[in-house]
């Protein structure tokens, strides 16, 4: 006699509410990647402007290297890699300005510009996000077009020179936030094969009843006669 358990197949309601509390919990995910992106930019901030951020090393002879002089205390790996990119190419326009006096991009100001990109950034992501988990199919893919373009930015920061620790950082943010994104377009089809399933099995027994049912007056009547 085998000790195994046997497992105990789903019925269709809790197929249904599993898969679809799967979908509704990983297409909700960029919002955090989203909150990240502000929160990341300001934390950054905050270290910089009190001393306490560790220094990074941008990679020699890269555009950032020569821009920026070869190392930062800005940490933008919780950031978009977009976002990311904006902000050291802001950071170069202040420095280029200002080196000819006119001081057009200051402390505040950059800062005021980097906020600006990082809440329409994560606005727009809060937006696909909360459509996406309502079930609308073009949100839900846009979602997914947006964040694997961010993701191919970091090829674009690295050769850019961006710090390599910062790189490894938005890596790993990026790969996982990328597996909830791409569970939530599984999980979405799964419903739907769910669906499918159940319809048909409910056809097949009612249509199985229905030829019972006449067969029962089929032999009914043959047993009159």
């Amino acid at each position: 006699m085998s000790l195994r358990r046997r497992k105990r197949n789903r019925t269709y309601v809790e197929a249904h509410n599993r898969t679809y509390s799967i979908f509704v919990k990983s297409s909700r995910i960029i919002i955090w990647a989203g909150a990240f992106n502000v929160i990341g930019l300001m934390v950054s901030v905050i270290q910089s402007s009190l001393g306490q951020a560790p220094i990074y090393y941008f990679s020699s002879n890269t555009i950032f290297w020569s821009k920026l002089g070869t190392s930062t205390t800005s940490q933008f790996g919780l950031c978009y890699a977009i976002c990311s990119m904006i902000f050291r190419f802001f950071e170069t326009a202040s420095i280029d300005f200002n080196k000819f006096g006119e001081g057009v991009l200051n402390t505040t100001s950059l800062l005021i510009l980097e906020l600006v990109v990082a809440i329409l950034f994560s606005a727009l992501s809060v937006a696909l996000s909360v459509f996406a988990s309502q079930g609308r199919k073009y949100c839900l893919y846009g979602q997914t077009i947006f964040y694997l373009l961010d993701t191919l930015t970091i090829i674009i920061l690295y050769f850019l020179g961006e710090p390599f620790e910062i790189i490894w950082l938005l890596i790993g943010v990026h790969a996982i936030i990328l597996f909830f994104v791409i569970l939530s377009i599984i999980s979405y089809y799964q419903l739907f094969a769910i669906e499918r399933a159940h319809k048909n099995g409910y056809n097949q027994t009612a249509s199985n009843i229905t030829n019972e049912s006449i067969e029962s007056v089929n032999n009914n009547g043959n047993d009159k006669k």
